[in-house]
């Protein structure tokens, strides 16, 4: 496609052939687009975590660069949760390989974490590595209020489309998950992000009058 949110002031939904326009969307001038966030590093505590600045991809997502821990915590998790600072009272996060074993040692590597269920970046307050079994924070990053990165694949709750179909052997993780409806449910705007843009999908609902002059 080649452009962005911004390089657009309209989506419809086009017959070219009829020059019909089932339903169209006007792209406010001044938008804001979700984009990720970037954090401070990891707070140095303990057992020489550190890493360079941690980056929110999305509502699920963190991106930890450089990350350095020499894997000595007995019962060492990454861990999220509210307050002030990070508390006993968390939640483990699974690691980069979607494990909820104790974490291992990291000498500099590039690592993606992802919360666990229903769980996005608006609901906590830190996240921080922390020892269950002594209660010790090795290190953490806050996590802002003033947020507004992309939502994560599989956030935005809407019913399923007109379009799925029950009995079909495709996999439901394979249909789009960021999605709107418009125009009473007749018009559905999906989008993903690609690099630094966004490429738009539209699908359209007509009625049965309308296949009939068109087959005409």
């Amino acid at each position: 496609m080649g452009k962005r949110i911004r390089d657009i002031r309209w989506i419809s939904v086009w017959c070219r052939r009829f020059t019909v326009d089932f339903g169209e969307v006007f792209v406010p001038s001044n938008i804001e687009v979700p984009k990720p966030r970037v954090l401070p590093e990891f707070k140095r505590l303990a057992h020489g975590l550190r890493s360079d600045n941690i980056s929110i991809l999305d509502a699920k997502t963190f991106y930890i660069p450089n990350l350095h821990y020499d894997g000595n915590g007995p019962d060492a998790y990454f861990w999220v949760g509210n307050g002030s600072e990070p508390t006993s009272f968390g939640i483990k996060v699974p690691n980069e390989m979607g494990s909820l074993d104790p974490l291992r040692s990291y000498q500099g590597e590039d690592i993606e974490i992802q919360l666990p269920g229903s769980l996005t970046v608006y609901d906590i307050d830190w996240m921080s590595v922390w020892c269950v079994q002594y209660r010790l924070n090795f290190g953490h990053v806050m996590i802002p209020k003033d947020l507004d990165v992309p939502p994560a694949l599989g956030q935005t709750k809407i019913s399923p489309p007109w379009w799925y179909n029950p009995t079909s052997t495709t996999p439901r993780t394979m249909l789009p998950t960021n999605c709107r409806e418009y125009l009473d449910k007749r018009l559905q705007v999906r989008w993903k992000l690609e690099d630094d843009s966004v490429v738009i999908t539209l699908s359209a609902k007509i009625k049965e009058d309308q296949l009939e002059v068109m087959s005409q």
